[in-house]
């Protein structure tokens, strides 16, 4: 026999998650809480990153790191040398930034930036 169809429904008291959706600060309200990106021949964007999260590769170890465990990465100035990075709890890494793309939210909208015109980028830690 099929199923009675009031099986599909949820529960009336259960909506789910997005009846209270937790407020995103936007990048123009704190500009404490701005991430930082500096660009070659540019300068320094300031906005919010969007990466979810940075593949890292060091001479012993392939990361995936939350945007939130990092606090600034440098990049190497040329294709010889290695990229750092610095993580919340005082690591610092040498090695080699994998992603080949940043998009940063500026107050003009979303841009995306080539890992190759960064120098660096500094990730403020959000409250």
């Amino acid at each position: 026999a099929p199923l009675p169809a009031a099986q599909h429904q949820p529960p009336a008291g259960d909506r789910g998650p997005q009846d209270s959706p937790s407020p995103v600060p936007s990048p123009q309200a704190d500009p404490e809480r701005s991430d930082r990106v500096e660009i070659k021949g540019e300068g320094l964007l300031t906005g919010r990153i969007l990466n979810r999260e940075f593949c890292f590769e060091t001479s012993s170890e392939s990361l995936k790191l939350p945007r939130e465990s990092i606090r600034w990465i440098q990049v190497g100035a040329s294709s010889l040398d290695l990229d750092r990075l610095e993580t919340r709890d005082g690591r610092t890494l040498a090695g080699i930034w994998m992603d080949d793309k940043l998009q940063i939210e500026l107050p003009s909208g979303v841009r995306s930036i080539g890992k190759r015109q960064i120098s660096r980028l500094e990730i403020e830690r959000q409250p």
